[in-house]
């Protein structure tokens, strides 16, 4: 189990421990309260015409998007909703990427899947069940003393 908030993110993200600390150590009304509606939270670009993007998925997304703010701690009626101010090319990127998990999703349609869309054939046997971005994951104990070094 994680032994701080900060370690997830360390984990997922590339950023550097002061800039972890920040985002971690900082009251989400705060870095609300001082953002600049026109900078892109994510790429830092400057200028007029940025996107609010908005994010509900009762998950801690924070964990491998510690950028985004959490409105349940801000003056807000979005409870339960994440916020963050973006570029249109990082929301451009962002919709690949969507676009790209959807036709790989649709592509397992006709697959055997139990009720959380994971394929029944990596459900067998003597599995340990790692948390990875909101999903119990199973592996061996070969795949995950792997994935324990790679941490």
């Amino acid at each position: 189990m994680d032994s701080s908030p900060k370690d997830p993110i360390k984990r997922n993200t590339n950023l550097s421990d002061e800039e972890i600390d920040y985002l971690v150590d900082t009251p989400d009304q705060e870095r609300h309260d001082v953002q600049d509606d026109n900078l892109c939270m994510l790429c830092h670009a400057y200028g007029a015409d940025k996107r609010s993007l908005n994010i509900k998925a009762f998950y801690r997304l924070t964990e491998f998007i510690p950028e985004l703010i959490d409105l349940k701690n801000v003056d807000s009626t979005d409870k339960d909703t994440y916020y963050l101010r973006i570029c249109k090319h990082c929301r451009a990127e962002l919709f690949q990427k969507l676009s790209e998990w959807r036709k790989e999703a649709i592509s397992r349609r006709d697959e055997v899947k139990n009720h959380d869309g994971q394929l029944l054939e990596n459900r067998t046997g003597n599995k340990i069940y790692v948390r990875i971005n909101g999903e119990s994951v199973p592996m061996t104990k070969e795949q995950y003393e792997k994935f324990q070094e790679e941490e």
